[in-house]
This record gives structure tokens, sequence and C-alpha cells, in this order.
């Protein structure tokens, strides 16, 4: 069944030309007309959006693009930027005048997903009136470039910045703003952009302007401001803290499993370090931290910061601007059965500047990646527990072969040996099968089963005394007597390690029986025999200072398997007198130590 045509002006793509077309489009846009991409659902190729009401409302102001083809939307989405197409259902605007959706594919309008019948009417006024809003943003670009273009020969000579007074109308992205002011050339519209600004900093227009504030500062030849009256410094802004107080701070990255790097300022590091903090939080989210001091280390201001007390009073943070509003605050939580559409229609927070569509998608959004990425480390680590099951009925079944033929030709030999001493051997034996035949190698289902314990011996019921056990023996059988006494062995369990080996290793015999042998050789001073031993730096980043605990033992971690999906990998902290205490055995993919 073909589906009915879309009201114009929308136009109906069926054919891969007319992807690749919309796809350069797209991200070389021709001019500063934001285009609109529809999909239908992939099984019934109907679109539950109400289209005419988009096509009634914007007409020609915007590009109107639908695809029901799913081949084609695949198409699409491999020409595109990752994670920048809609798909089954979903729709997304592309602006033209703001293109740095293309580098991150959580900037400018995001997707607006889970679209159905009982919704399609109500987000299509949402989408009209942000395509409109778009449009008039566009057509104001639209004259600056003009402005720029006209301006270009006269840069030269109007080379030094000239002083504006305006009032800030608006934002057209999460950092980009519009100020009218008469003293601006042509349209009267100047362009502040906080990449220029304040580079860096993980703040967004609307922690500087709100609709309607007199700003003053100086511009360009070009039309764009290049500095802004009022602005504080960094050192300014921690002089407005209170220590004992509690502010929001924004997410800069994860540490650790427990420990976090966050802004309570902009552009100064602190670090919480707070029990679990790492797996529920990333970057960009904003959270309430306790103000525990402000001053000067080694010639250097810093914050540190705690966990804030539950119920605790969260005060405004400071405000980047004289008279602007606070530079970050703390949302409320928002329904995001509708991927923000919804609350977007009603959300009017000055705090952020940005149209409020884009922020409700984004903070929806940022919200469930804690969640995606619990859920891509279960999956990973059941793709590794099936694939650690396979090799061992693999090697299990081999084994049971093996040992089959060795007892069958070993049954020969004796057979044959009673025969020469004249001994009478029945051709078969009771239950045996009457037929000799070839041999023949039988498929049979194997089903690994594995009791409470997680560990193999069975000397001590005592988890802990066991693996203790099997550490130490395997140092007696490995370790020279000559080497003993220059290589002795000095370690501890941590609080989290019996537990880990219980989730991580309980499904893997060959691991299990791998563990207390790498152990040994991390305990008793030999680490050069394992893989890949390695100091644990507190990011991804190379140059990354190493982890090191308020008692100056360092964090290490070795592999305990390689080349393989879900690796485990054995963590461990050496200890300034040689001792080393074993953290904990986790999957490579989980974040922190």
């Amino acid at each position: 069944m073909h589906p009915a045509p879309p009201p114009p002006p929308f136009r109906h793509l069926d054919t891969t030309t007319g992807v690749a077309a919309l796809a350069e489009a797209l991200c070389d846009p021709p001019d500063m007309t934001p285009t609109l991409v529809v999909t239908a659902v992939n099984r019934t190729r109907g679109i539950p959006l109400d289209l005419a009401h988009i096509a009634d409302e914007v007409g020609d102001a915007a590009r109107l693009v639908v695809i029901t083809d799913p081949n084609l939307t695949r198409a699409l989405t491999g020409l595109m930027p990752p994670g920048t197409t809609p798909y089954n259902g979903a729709a997304r605007i592309y602006p033209a005048h703001d293109l740095t959706w293309t580098g991150d594919c959580f900037a400018g309008d995001l997707l607006f997903a889970n679209i159905r019948p009982d919704n399609g009417a109500r987000i299509a006024g949402v989408i009209s009136a942000r395509l409109l809003t778009m449009a008039e943003n566009a057509q104001g670009f639209e004259a600056l470039d003009a402005l720029a273009d006209r301006s270009v020969g006269a840069v030269a000579e109007d080379a030094d910045p000239r002083p504006f007074r305006g009032e800030f109308t608006g934002a057209s992205s999460a950092t980009v703003g519009m100020i009218s002011s008469a003293d601006a050339p042509g349209v009267g519209m100047l362009r502040v952009d906080l990449d220029t600004l304040l580079p860096g900093a993980p703040v967004v227009i609307g922690s500087i302007f709100a609709d309607g504030d007199e700003v003053s500062g100086h511009f360009d030849a070009s039309g764009a401001v290049v500095d802004v009256a009022g602005m504080r410094t960094a050192e300014q802004l921690a002089g407005d803290l209170v220590v004992q107080h509690c502010y929001p701070a924004v997410v800069t990255g994860v540490v650790a499993k427990s420990q976090v790097s966050v802004q309570v300022v902009p552009g100064m590091t602190s670090y919480l370090t707070q029990s679990g903090i790492g797996t529920s939080v990333s970057a960009g989210d904003v959270i309430a931290v306790q103000v525990q001091s402000v001053g000067e280390r080694h010639g250097t201001l810093k914050i540190i910061v705690g966990p804030a007390p539950e119920d605790a009073t969260v005060e405004d943070a400071p405000s980047l601007r004289t008279g602007g509003p606070a530079w970050v605050s703390m949302h409320a939580p928002l329904d995001e059965t509708t991927s923000g559409a919804e609350s977007s229609t009603s959300r009017n927070d000055v705090t952020v500047g940005v149209p409020a569509g884009s922020v409700a998608e984004l903070e929806g959004l940022r919200r469930k990646v804690p969640q995606l990425k619990h859920e891509k480390a279960e999956l990973s680590r059941t793709i590794g527990q099936l694939h650690e099951k396979l090799e061992i009925i693999g090697r299990e079944n081999d084994h049971t072969w093996q040992e089959n033929d060795r007892l069958t030709d070993e049954n020969e030999r004796l057979q044959e040996a009673l025969r020469r001493a004249g001994v009478h051997v029945p051709t078969t034996l009771p239950g045996a099968g009457q037929g000799r035949g070839p041999r023949r190698r039988v498929r049979t289902e194997v089903e690994v089963v594995h009791t409470e314990r997680p560990f193999i011996g069975n000397e001590f019921t005592d988890p802990a005394d066991q693996l203790d056990l099997e550490v130490r023996v395997e140092w007696a059988r490995r370790v020279d007597a000559a080497e003993k006494a220059a290589h002795p062995l000095r370690f501890r369990f941590g609080v989290q390690f019996l537990g880990s080996v219980r989730r991580v290793i309980d499904d893997s015999e060959a691991l299990r029986w791998k563990l207390p042998r790498v152990m040994m050789w991390i305990a008793s001073g030999y680490e050069d025999r394992t893989t890949r031993p390695h100091q644990f730096r507190i990011s991804d980043a190379g140059g990354a200072p190493y982890l090191v605990r308020d008692d100056r033992a360092k964090a290490y971690r070795v592999d305990l398997e390689t080349n393989t999906a879900a690796a485990r990998r054995l963590h461990y902290w050496k200890l300034p007198d040689g001792t080393v205490e074993f953290q904990r055995v986790g999957f490579h993919d989980e974040p922190g130590f």
C-alpha cells in the first residue's frame, strides 16, 4: 500500500538521488532557510505527525521534506553526520544559519521522537512555532551576512571596535544570540557568540543574557560583539560563594566511580567525591554541591566542594554579568514521554535563554544517558558471558571426546593383553551396544551448571580463606625457593573485591583458575609476568595525573583477558610499604576505578 502524498509545500523524497541532494543541502545550505525532515513509521509507512497543520502554519518559510521509505531513511543516515538523522516516525529541524549540529548531534534543534497519533497534532504546533522562530532568526543572519559582505572592503579602515548600547532580543542557538542596537550598522542587529566571548566555558547564552536585558560593549566591522560591559571574572564569581552553602554546579567529567569534576564557577574545576556519583551522572548534568572552602593554593584560586546534604537549600549561582541571570540553575525533572516536545510549550525559564524546545529535548536526552550507558554495559556483560559459556562448552566437549578416544584405545589394549594371556574376553559388556561399527560422535546438549559457591576449591567454606589459600599455593608452586625471600607475598582484599569476583568471574572456570595466579604475580612483585599492567589515571586524557589515595596508595590495572568482548580487568592499589590491596574485578568498559 502506497502512503498518501504529503500536502504541499511538503516534498516527498522517493529516490536515492533525492536523498543525496538533501544530505548535501543540509550540511552545506544554499541559503539561511531551515529544513524540516519527517520520516514515516517503518512498519506501517504512516506519519503520525499532523503535516497539514505544519503546511498551513509554516508555508514557504521553511523547506518541508517527507521520507516514507525506511530504506531511503537508512541511506540518509549513512550520508549524514552520526546521530543527526530521524527515523521510524521521528522528525528533525535543521537550522541553516548555525551548523553546530554537524559536529555535535545534541546541538541545535533535536529530533522529535515518540510521535504518536494522540500527540501528533500537539507536536505539530510546537514544530510550526519553532520553524517560524528559526526562520525569523535566519532572516536576521542573512541581513548580517549581507552587511558583513558589504563591510569587507571597509574593515581595514574601520578595524577598531566601536561602542554600542542595545537590547538582547533572544537566542538563535545555545551559544549565539542577537542584540538590537541603534549603534549597529544596516538592520541594527549585532551577533554575540559565546565561543568568542567565553571559549571553552560550559555556559549557554541564557547564562549571561535574558530577553530584554540592556547590553553595552563593543563590536567589530562584521557586526560581531567583541566584549560586553559588566562581565565578571572567575575570581569575582568565587568571591560571591559562601562556605558551607550549597550551589548548583555543572559536571564536566567522570573521574572515577565515586568522583566527578565539576565547575561551580566557569573555568574553575573542582572535584566532588561521593559514593557512586560517577555512575549516576554524566558530563553536562547540573548537580548540587556544598562549598567547603575558597582560597589560594600554590598561587591558584581553588574551590573545594563536597556532597550537598539532603533537603539542603540550593542558593542561586553567581552571575557572569552584573545584573544578569544566574550562570547555571537547578531544573525540575521534565516529562520525557514526548521527548520534551510537550514540555517545551510551557517552559519559560529565564536562566536558559535558548529556544525552550531545544533545552527540553537536550535535558531529556541527557537524563537518559546514564540509563543507556548502564544498558550498554549490561549488554556487553551478557555478550561476554555468552562467549565464555560457548568457549567452556566447546572445551568441555573437546575434552570429553578426547577422553572417550583415550579410554576406547585403553580398553582395546587391555582386551588385547588379556587375549594374549589366554583369558576369555567377551565381545560386549553388559549394557553395551551389540555392534562395534565405526565410531561416531553424537551431538549432545550440554548445560553448564554452577553451584552457589563461585570458587573452584572446597578446602574452606569462607570465600576469603579459599582465595587466600589458592594465591599462596600458586606462590609456593611457581616462585623458586631461592627467590621467595626476595619476593614475599604481601596482599589483602578490599571491601568490594570478593563481591566483584563473585559477580564477574563466577561464570568462567578458566578465569577462576587464572585469577589466583595473576594475583600472586602482582603481590610478589612479578608484575612483568602479567598482561599490560599500568598505572591508572584520573581520566582518559593522556596527560591526566595518576590516581592516588589519601594514604599515598597508587592505583593500577592489569588485563585478565584480551581480544574479547567485555574483557575482564583486575584493579588494585599499591601501598607505600609494598602491600597490594586488590580493589575489584570489572569489565573493560566499566567507568572509573
